[in-house]
C-alpha cells in the first residue's frame, strides 16, 4: 500500500510537470507570435 501511494505520487508529479511544460510552451509560442508581428 505504501509503495502504491509512492507510485501514485510520482505519477501525479509527472503529470503536473507535463502540464506546466505544455502551458509554458504554448505561452512561448504565443509570445513569439505576437512579437513577430
Amino acid at each position: 500500500m505504501v509503495i502504491n501511494m509512492f507510485h501514485t505520487q510520482k505519477f501525479q508529479y509527472a503529470c503536473n510537470l507535463i502540464n506546466i511544460n505544455q502551458f509554458s510552451f504554448s505561452f512561448l509560442l504565443l509570445f513569439s507570435f505576437t512579437t513577430s508581428q
